[in-house]
């Protein structure tokens, strides 16, 4: 090789700064060591780079060419120290991580993508999936970490540390309820009420559900294009409905004595010793997402 990874440097760094001085600084040398570098790896490669003028540097036809492949062995050179400096820090090679249906929203999304921020070498897996799934994924040992819709009850073999909550709404499809109504529990048993799946799962139906007839569904997202039908309300995160009612596409309303809902988000993994710095930090990630959702 007739080259070195700091003569790529010198060199990719003037090209794209515009001058020996601009990238020395950039590159923390004095300009003429970069000066030295690149005029080095021109008589090495018998190759001319730039142009020099009195003011100026011009890249040459060559210069501009060779740069897009420099330019890629000098990431890849980044990305290969990057790992070994993870194998150094005991930084884990993977994060497996599963997500309640119920919960996905931006906000959750730039949780785990910290994680990718934080450590650049790292596989990252999500999956996501009704409840009992990330449970499972859990149990199994496919996944380090899951993040679930708290049944407020103990889940058998997994360890259980507190998320974060999040405020519910009442919805209601535009023909159905008025924005801002006060709705008298009469009133919604002979509607029809939409409801996670997770509710009758954990026994939550007999203070939950108001309404004679329902419909079950383990998909929120979905839930919320059901209400476009007259007749139909539910209780939401939130997050969820936040875009629907800004826009008129719902109606939130109110349960006459009814006190303000609030639901709960745990995290679940196997062992504490199967915690990896990965899952760490999207814990302290999430566990901060109350002051996001109560601002």
């Amino acid at each position: 090789m007739n080259f070195s990874l700091s003569q790529l440097q010198a060199f990719v760094y003037t090209v794209e700064k515009g001058s020996f001085k601009a990238a020395a600084v950039e590159l923390g040398k004095r300009s003429q060591v970069i000066a030295q570098l690149v005029a080095t790896m021109e008589d090495s490669c018998d190759l001319v780079l730039f142009e020099r003028h009195v003011r100026r540097l011009e890249v040459t036809s060559q210069g501009r060419k060779l740069y897009r492949y420099a330019r890629r062995v000098l990431e890849t050179a980044e990305a290969l120290n990057h790992q070994l400096s993870s194998y150094e820090q005991d930084i884990p090679e993977q994060f497996n991580l599963a997500l309640d249906n119920t919960l996905l929203c931006p906000e959750l999304t730039a949780c785990y993508m910290a994680v990718i921020a934080q450590f650049p070498t790292i596989d990252l897996q999500v999956l996501t999936g009704g409840t009992e799934q990330v449970i499972e994924w859990v149990r199994s040992g496919e996944v380090e970490m899951g993040l679930i819709f708290s049944p407020l009850s103990q889940i058998e073999s997994v360890v259980h540390v507190p998320a974060y909550n999040f405020p519910v709404v009442d919805v209601a499809g535009v023909n159905t309820l008025n924005r801002g109504a006060v709705a008298t529990e009469l009133e919604l048993a002979s509607l029809t009420q939409i409801v996670p799946n997770v509710v009758f799962k954990y026994r939550h139906d007999t203070h939950y559900v108001l309404s004679d007839q329902f419909i079950k569904t383990n998909n929120l997202r979905e839930a919320m294009s059901m209400l476009r039908f007259d007749n139909t309300w539910m209780r939401v995160p939130e997050f969820v409905a936040k875009a629907e009612i800004e826009s008129g596409m719902v109606n939130e309303f109110s349960i006459e004595g009814a006190s303000e809902t609030v639901w709960y988000a745990e995290i679940i993994y196997q062992s504490e010793q199967e915690v990896t710095l990965a899952g760490e930090l999207f814990t302290q990630q999430v566990q901060g997402l109350d002051k996001v959702f109560f601002d």
